[in-house]
């Protein structure tokens, strides 16, 4: 349910900031910015006293409790973005909290943890081997190895063999 939703006709209105902020917003009456309120007034009374339909009163309210609802929203991402943002100015010390890189990296990433939600990335799906794939590829292993090994040593026992020959 959002913000706002379960407004209608007989909603009360107990903050006076919100009942000041609507009848500025309905236009009809200079608000004046009462010391305290006593009762709550619902939003029928709101329009008769307004001379508006009920109806209009309470999309105005609704806007106005959704538009407070993204403003505190925002205010909190603010507050938990600002760190990450701060910049150090000359003279400035900062706390000793904040002196170490390590204690400072860590906050970074306790700040970056609430503020986002971890992402799930899929890990590729391996099929295990099974016992006889595991041998096959033991043994092609081995045999390019000693392949690679008699190639070596054909290589060296020939330019051994013809430094001897030039050399007689």
């Amino acid at each position: 349910m959002a913000v706002g939703d379960g407004v209608n006709e007989s909603t009360r209105i107990t903050d006076p900031e919100v009942l000041n902020e609507l009848i500025l917003r309905l236009g009809r009456v200079e608000a004046s910015r009462p010391e305290s309120q006593e009762e709550s007034v619902s939003v029928t009374d709101v329009a008769e006293a307004l001379d508006q339909n009920p109806v209009e009163v309470t999309r105005a309210l609704q806007e106005i409790l959704r538009e407070r609802a993204r403003e505190r929203v925002i205010t909190a991402l603010r507050e938990i973005e600002e760190p990450l943002y701060r910049v150090e100015r000359p003279g400035h010390s900062p706390t000793i909290e904040h002196q170490d890189p390590l204690m400072r990296i860590r906050i970074v990433q306790e700040l970056t943890a609430r503020a986002m939600p971890p992402v799930e990335v899929e890990k590729p799906h391996v099929s295990p081997q099974s016992a006889s794939e595991k041998w096959v590829a033991a043994v092609i292993t081995f045999v390019v190895l000693g392949a690679m090994v008699v190639l070596l040593l054909w290589a060296v026992f020939s330019g051994i063999a013809s430094g001897i020959r030039t050399a007689s």
